[in-house]
């Protein structure tokens, strides 16, 4: 079996992530403006990994921030990732932000070499590396492909062939934790992916701490949840599959992680003041009592 770990910390060390494209959208610290050139990456700084950006017009390192803490009184997490700010935004609700028919745009997943690639049931998974990591020490995108270059377009939407690879892919290595977020209940790209994320420990999901609302989730459930339009997050460990069913709310961002323990999030006052009674106010809102579709 591959080691996903290992892979990471050799692509990190012979420099692979590293992306460079343009800014969609100006800093509010005017730090960059919509038009610069920018490069956001993860290095070997020789006491661990690191993030790093830098504004290729004015030729200034981006300090963007990273922070992390457990939230008192809980099993939850919240980092703070400045970095995921620079990240490109999409102009529409159609626009792919994974510019998967577009070679000429910086950002795109064609110009990025997949990192590896394995052969599952259905279909081939390319893991490339996110443009803005939420852990350094490993944060893939799985995106499935063929054995030539180039990528269809999928919208974010699962059938049986690809949660069968889903619950395959998740066994692969104890070390991760894969994920999916559907439209409208945290997907920010509407291109089919898994997001794999480094787990240090379990998180509060795994513990079962205040999650009576989830269910170990089986391919039927998945499918049957997907058929009727319900929102929802797939969490899942070598050892268990999570099935979070969502409210439809608009403006709700929780992404699967964020649900599974590890809330990340870009403004510094939320990771701040953020409580476990926010925590739970928010997740009262976003996600329902049970992960069936009746």
């Amino acid at each position: 079996m591959p080691d996903f770990l290992e892979l990471w910390r050799n692509a990190v060390r012979e420099g692979q992530l590293r992306t460079e494209f343009t800014a969609t959208h100006d800093d509010v610290r005017r730090r960059w403006v919509k038009g610069d050139r920018l490069v956001v990456g993860v290095y070997d700084s020789g006491e661990g990994f690191r993030h790093y950006a830098k504004n290729l017009r004015t030729g200034e390192v981006i300090d963007a921030g990273f922070a992390e803490k457990r939230v008192p009184e809980s099993d939850y997490f919240c980092q703070f990732n400045g970095y995921r700010a620079l990240r490109p935004r999409a102009s529409s609700q159609t626009e792919c932000l994974f510019r998967c028919q577009d070679a000429s745009d910086e950002s795109s997943l064609l110009r990025r070499t997949p990192l590896f690639r394995i052969r599952l049931r259905h279909y081939v998974w390319n893991a490339y590396h996110n443009l803005a990591p939420i852990d350094v020490l490993g944060h893939f995108l799985w995106v499935p492909g063929t054995d030539a270059t180039g990528l269809d377009h999928h919208e974010q939407r699962l059938d049986r062939a690809i949660v069968e690879d889903f619950l395959l892919l998740r066994s692969i290595d104890p070390n991760f934790l894969l994920l999916f977020n559907s439209v409208g209940a945290g997907a920010s790209v509407d291109h089919l992916h898994f997001q794999a994320v480094y787990r240090q420990e379990r998180l509060a999901i795994e513990k079962q701490s205040g999650f009576e609302m989830l269910i170990d989730a089986t391919a039927n459930q998945i499918v049957d949840l997907q058929h009727a339009g319900v929102p929802f997050n797939l969490v899942a460990s070598a050892e268990s599959v999570y099935l979070i069913a969502r409210n439809v709310e608009p403006g709700t961002t929780l992404s699967a992680l964020d649900v599974a323990g590890r809330i990340v999030t870009t403004d510094m006052h939320t990771y701040d003041s953020i409580t476990r009674e926010a925590i739970d106010a928010a997740f009262h809102r976003a996600i329902r009592l049970t992960g069936s579709p009746g």
